[in-house]
């Protein structure tokens, strides 16, 4: 970034001499009467503010002529949790709540800085962290769901063939939930399979997840998750998914695995961990926190005694002067881990006026441009070769009506498209449409917007 004249400190500096003299002043005054004192000190401050906005968009102005990056009109970094728009962002940052309303009428947990899992409030922002290493991730946006097992603490859904299952506190897990020591108590397939619990629909999304710890039996990662078929189960046929095929480690050797599959027909989920034949009678390892929903791999939801819902995160705001609706461009870094979602939606009144970005937001779509219900144009998620979906992704979306152009701009790969019409939008809302549209899974690191068409070159920069 360019230098600045040393005079604008001494500008800043001599402001808050100026400002500090006129608080002082406010807190000695002693004439007249306390409503005149109190308008007097609204007075002041009015002036001091409207001085402080002044000076700064002067500023402001200043860096963006000298500069030789852009300057975004509103940030939200949500990794480091800084958050800033407008004026005032020399100053001062804002708080999460001053810039985002973020509701969830639940409580949810999500994966801590120390590597276990924190239960966050209703309201508040989930913000997630690598469980191995602690990175932050950014705010977690996950969609409405239910944890189908009625006691994943005590695991009761659960039935025990060739082994014993014994609540133990031998070894710390990090879910914080109660841990079982499953024991070979024979040869041949160690499983536990559920009990039936709820009916699926044929083509409904079923996952079952859960955390488990080898104790030392690493044969164990060449067991399997088996989504079992037979009467009332929603397979015609079995499926295995290999434990160390989507294997996330977590501290402490402990590890969660999932498998996913499609319903090929109504009925219940004969989900089950399953061990084959390997490790001997005797040997033990460890289970923990069994998840079953309806959709792909979530976050974990604990259970005692009936099925618990987690509730949708909505993250919206209103635009205001970060927006410029005769050209402006918008960043985000984000991970979506579903197969619909949208990292970021500009609207006014929802879908028949906007645009949307995800990964993808739809089917192969990457991008829509929707006018008075019509979509003028739209990019793939294929249109990117290098990028894979589920993968970690920067994204930069410049809108440039005057020139009837639009670009994203997805980790360095550029696609441009032609529109007539582009919507003027009221409102940014993170990782869905609605509450119940379109709703992604996945983290959003960071979100920017810039008053300006970034150039393709910028974007590529700014995305590699």
């Amino acid at each position: 970034m360019a230098e600045l004249d040393p005079a604008l400190q001494d500008e800043i500096s001599n402001l808050q001499t100026r400002h500090t003299a006129l608080v002082d002043a406010v807190r000695n005054y002693s004439g007249g009467s306390i409503a005149q004192a109190t308008n007097d000190l609204l007075a002041a401050q009015a002036q001091t503010e409207s001085t402080i906005d002044e000076r700064e968009a002067a500023l402001l102005g200043l860096i963006q002529r000298n500069t030789t990056k852009p300057v975004p009109s509103l940030l939200s970094d949500f990794a480091t949790r800084t958050y800033m728009t407008g004026v005032r962002r020399l100053e001062h940052g804002v708080g999460v709540h001053d810039m985002w309303n973020v509701s969830r009428s639940s409580v949810r947990w999500v994966w801590g800085p120390n590597g276990k899992l924190v239960e966050v409030a209703s309201d508040q922002p989930a913000y997630a962290y690598d469980p191995e290493t602690g990175d932050p991730l950014g705010i977690s946006v996950e969609p409405t769901r239910t944890n189908d097992l009625s006691d994943s603490s005590g695991m009761s859904d659960f039935g025990a063939q060739r082994h014993t299952r014994t609540l133990t506190t031998d070894i710390e897990c990090p879910t914080g939930d109660n841990i079982f020591a499953i024991e070979r108590t024979s040869t041949g397939a160690l499983y536990g399979i559920i009990q039936q619990g709820r009916e699926y629909q044929a083509g409904e999304k079923v996952t079952f997840s859960y955390v488990i710890h080898p104790n030392g039996h690493d044969q164990e990662f060449n067991g399997v998750i088996r989504i079992w078929s037979g009467p009332n189960r929603i397979l015609d046929s079995d499926v295995y998914v290999g434990i160390d095929e989507n294997a996330q480690p977590l501290p402490g050797g402990w590890y969660r695995v999932h498998a996913t599959v499609v319903a090929d027909k109504a009925g219940f989920s004969g989900a089950s961990y399953n061990i084959s034949s390997n490790m001997d009678v005797g040997d033990i390892f460890y289970i923990s926190s069994p998840q079953l929903e309806k959709g792909d791999v979530t976050s974990y939801i604990p259970t005692s005694g009936s099925t618990v819902t987690r509730e949708t995160d909505s993250i919206y705001k209103p635009l205001r002067d970060e927006y410029n609706p005769n050209g402006f461009s918008v960043y985000a870094e984000a991970r979506q881990k579903s197969d619909t979602g949208s990292v970021f939606f500009l609207h006014k009144g929802g879908l028949t006026n906007s645009i949307r970005v995800g990964l993808p937001t739809n089917n192969d779509r990457a991008m829509y441009v929707t006018v008075d219900g019509s979509v003028k144009t739209f990019a793939n998620l294929s249109d990117f070769p290098g990028y894979a979906a589920g993968d970690p992704a920067k994204i930069v979306l410049s809108v440039d009506p005057k020139n009837n152009r639009v670009r994203l701009t997805i980790n360095g790969e550029t696609v441009e498209r032609t529109a007539d019409q582009f919507p003027t939008v009221e409102e940014e809302r993170l990782g869905n449409v609605s509450a119940n549209n379109n709703r992604m899974n996945g983290t959003i690191k960071d979100y920017q917007m810039y008053p300006i068409v970034l150039t393709q070159s910028e974007a590529e920069a700014m995305t590699l």
